[in-house]
């Protein structure tokens, strides 16, 4: 309760008390040698597990050939809300669209992300560990408590229920009458 986060272009850390800026921490406006400005589109809220913000970025290298798979770059941004510690970290070049990410509450290094595929990268490493093509695109996910399942969602009327040790699709919920999800996020409640 001491800290507000603004996730933006940077990410500025408030005192909710007086609105008093405690720190900025640069994203798009980074000094990363031979790189470009970062593309960030965070706006789902996926955090509430693992209490860490986790989102996958996008940027193209300035001293490779625009023509190499090497040039664009695919890495994870995450904020501890615990420490306050952020860290920008590629993973892989560029080889599928990922739209949100969710953090392990087990095993905080593993992270999930969704759009066509479903992805499981390493944070501790910065590497790929798998990913496996999903039936249709989803917006967002989410994780169990335990760590053991994690669900896609977002797009259709479907919420895919997948394995995160294998990736396998272990089951799935239909949602009633076949209502799109559109743009919304999906929401972990205790009962």
């Amino acid at each position: 309760g001491d800290r507000l986060y603004a996730v933006s272009w940077d990410i500025h850390t408030l005192d909710p008390r007086d609105g008093k800026v405690l720190k900025v921490d640069k994203v798009a406006n980074w000094d990363r040698p031979n790189y470009g400005t970062p593309d960030v589109f965070g706006v789902w809220n996926q955090y509430e597990q693992a209490r860490m913000f986790v989102n996958p970025y996008f940027v193209s290298r300035t001293d490779v050939d625009p023509k190499d798979p090497s040039a664009t770059k695919t890495g994870m941004l995450t904020l501890d809300f615990a420490t306050g510690a952020i860290t920008m970290a590629d993973f892989e070049d560029s080889a599928a669209i990922m739209f949100s990410s969710v953090v392990n509450p087990v095993r905080r290094n593993e992270v999930f992300s969704v759009y066509n595929t479903l992805t499981k990268t390493d944070i501790g490493s910065n590497t790929l560990v798998k990913r496996v093509t999903l039936p249709h695109t989803y917006y967002c996910l989410n994780i169990s408590g335990d760590g053991k399942e994690v669900y896609v969602a977002g797009t259709v009327s479907d919420i895919g229920i997948y394995s995160t040790e294998t990736l396998e699709r272990i089951g799935e919920i239909r949602l009633p009458d076949d209502h799109d999800m559109g743009g919304t996020w999906i929401r972990m409640v205790q009962r």
